[in-house]
């Protein structure tokens, strides 16, 4: 899902709800196969960080509420030294 909060509209918005869609697809499929990963995980190992980590983290939180992944309360050192979630899959 992308959400249109820079009220882009056209060609440019149905592009943008594309590429949405395949990392959506993309991170499920990942995700499927392997344990708990974070964010900045799953964007260096999956996209080699060519993509911003939050266009990942707003892909596995509507994985989440799409029922596919589970947030774990579990937390590693992210990249800026802070705590930073895991997500399992669980579909």
């Amino acid at each position: 899902m992308y959400y249109n909060t820079t009220a882009q509209v056209g060609d440019l918005l149905a592009d943008y709800k594309s590429k949405s869609m395949s990392q959506n697809d993309a991170i499920a499929v990942y995700m499927r196969n392997r344990g708990a990963l974070s964010p900045s995980q799953v964007c260096l190992q999956l996209f080699n960080n060519t993509i911003p980590v939050t266009s990942v983290r707003r892909a596995m939180t509507s994985l989440t509420n799409d029922g596919l992944l589970k947030r774990l309360d579990q937390t590693i050192e992210g990249p800026y030294g802070r705590p930073e979630h895991l997500w399992k899959y669980i579909a």
